[in-house]
């Protein structure tokens, strides 16, 4: 149905459910993940930890996170 079709009497209505957080791959701590030399912009501190997630689709690159260790 198009938006210029809908009348005043309808009403559209959605929900969102979040997964709890422990159940997310993103909680999930790297361990494997390999300490680069690569300045903490917050603290200034040498030495990061990376890892990489696929967040898009499979033809576009993969997000780099950085944290330190």
């Amino acid at each position: 149905m198009f938006l210029d079709q809908l009348t005043h009497c309808q009403e559209v209505k959605s929900l969102v459910v979040f997964n709890p957080l422990e159940l997310s791959t993103a909680a999930v701590e790297v361990e494997d993940s390999e300490l680069i030399e690569r300045r903490c912009s917050h603290c200034n501190k040498e030495g990061m930890v990376y890892h990489t997630r696929q967040m898009r689709y499979a033809d576009e690159g993969q997000a780099v996170f950085y944290r330190d260790p």
